[in-house]
């Protein structure tokens, strides 16, 4: 009877303990829930010490289903993670849900907190794709790095990014990049593909591994390298631009040092270089080219536009927008061809030319002082003279002082005839 009514005692105190639990709650001034563990010997009633992976506590939530019995849901546990010291219990906290409760969030003793994954190796490890609607902020050390095979940065309007993308220090890349507008105010490393739906802003250097397009202006602090392709609307390189196959710019190119591109450049308007530009292939401007120190391209230049060499104002030239290539300085070639200009001065040669006599060509002389339609002193000093216009009016001449020569001859030959008939 005494053991029916002790455990008839027992389960009131269990239902009552049960019922404080179920309707429990905290109020006052610093309300608190608290979870002790400790371990229990048989041989000592004193509490033991927790030793490593013991559970400090756990909540855990349940509910009742068609099977008839309750069925967890979600958790959330405390355990110890390393060995206890004197005063201190190293711990993570771990967050479960779903069949047989995994870990979907961990946070470990050392501050590091791991999504879809129980062992993080950096403050935040994210293990599955991740999306951030508003602002990522890296601070002013911080990097975003993508050093694992495939991985990628895509940031553009299907993934509902509309406004720009700030990092503060260096964005390293190993894969693909995707961007409507990127700045970065230090480095930025790429190590495939990159392409740039708007505008780049890299406030140091810029490395691309492979191809690179830039759908609007690129602005470049330092140094821009493209190991492949080099695309871009507007680009200004503060220093060295080195491009590793073909450059292709929709506007205008400027680099205030050198400028480096192994395969073919096009640029649709201005190339502006300060010091030195070297094309290993062909080279198609349709606007202006300015080039400060040195030239070289191992393939063709093309230009639709003018190009001027020198620092020279070229206003000996007049209206220079009637030139094409300026050149303020000397030029050597081994061989120079000139279209020609009009008709070639055969036309001295047809029976109804018009040859002056050597009278009316010593008449014109004393009073203009220069043979007819050769440019005079002045007009040269002025102008400068057109080098095809030029020979064909010496040719010209040199035509018609040979019909004066052959009138000459033939007048002597007649006064040889003359002067034999005298002596006999």
């Amino acid at each position: 009877m005494k053991t029916k009514f002790q455990t008839l005692l027992t389960l009131c105190l269990f239902a009552t303990l049960t019922a404080q639990v179920h309707a429990q709650s905290a109020a006052g001034t610093k309300p608190e829930m608290l979870l002790l563990r400790y371990n229990s010997a048989s041989s000592t009633p004193l509490k033991v010490p927790v030793v490593l992976n013991d559970t400090l506590g756990f909540i855990r939530w349940r509910g009742w289903t068609a099977s008839g019995k309750y069925v967890s849901g979600a958790e959330i546990r405390a355990f110890v993670s390393e060995a206890p010291g004197f005063n201190v219990v190293p711990s993570n906290f771990a967050f479960k849900t779903g069949p047989g409760l995994p870990d979907r969030m961990v946070i470990l003793n050392n501050g590091n907190i791991g999504v879809g994954t129980s062992a993080p190796n950096f403050g935040l490890d994210v293990q599955n794709d991740g999306r951030i609607r508003q602002n990522l902020r890296i601070g002013t050390n911080g990097k975003i790095a993508l050093n694992d095979n495939g991985d990628k940065l895509i940031i553009n309007q299907a993934n509902n990014f509309t406004q720009d993308v700030r990092v503060e220090s260096d964005l390293e890349i190993t894969g693909a990049l995707t961007v409507s507008d990127l700045n970065v105010l230090n480095d930025l490393g790429v190590g495939r593909d990159a392409t740039i739906g708007r505008d780049l802003s890299v406030g140091r250097n810029g490395t691309i591994a492979q191809d690179f397009g830039i759908g609007r202006n690129l602005q470049v602090g330092q140094n821009a390298g493209v190991t492949g392709q080099f695309s871009a609307g507007n680009a200004a390189i503060a220093t060295t631009l080195s491009v590793g196959t073909n450059a292709t710019i929709g506007q205008n190119l400027t680099v205030n040092q050198n400028a480096t591109i192994q395969g073919t450049v096009n640029a649709n308007q201005n190339l502006a270089v300060a010091n030195n530009l070297t094309v290993g292939n062909n080279s198609t401007l349709l606007g202006t080219l300015s080039v400060g120190s040195g030239a070289t391209i191992n393939g063709d230049l093309r230009v639709n536009s003018r190009v001027a060499i020198g620092t020279g104002s070229f206003s000996y030239l007049g209206n220079t927008q009637n030139y094409e290539l300026m050149v303020d300085g000397g030029i050597a070639a081994r061989e120079v061809r000139v279209a020609a200009p009009g008709a070639w001065p055969d036309y001295v040669f047809a029976p109804d030319y018009p040859l002056k006599t050597i009278a009316e060509v010593a008449q014109y002389i004393q009073e203009n002082q220069h043979l007819p339609n050769v440019p005079s002193a002045q007009e040269v000093e002025k102008g400068g003279i057109d080098v095809a216009a030029m020979n064909k009016a010496l040719l010209e001449k040199v035509e018609e002082m040979t019909l004066y020569l052959i009138q000459q001859h033939k007048e002597i030959e007649q006064l040889k005839v003359q002067v034999e008939n005298l002596k006999k």
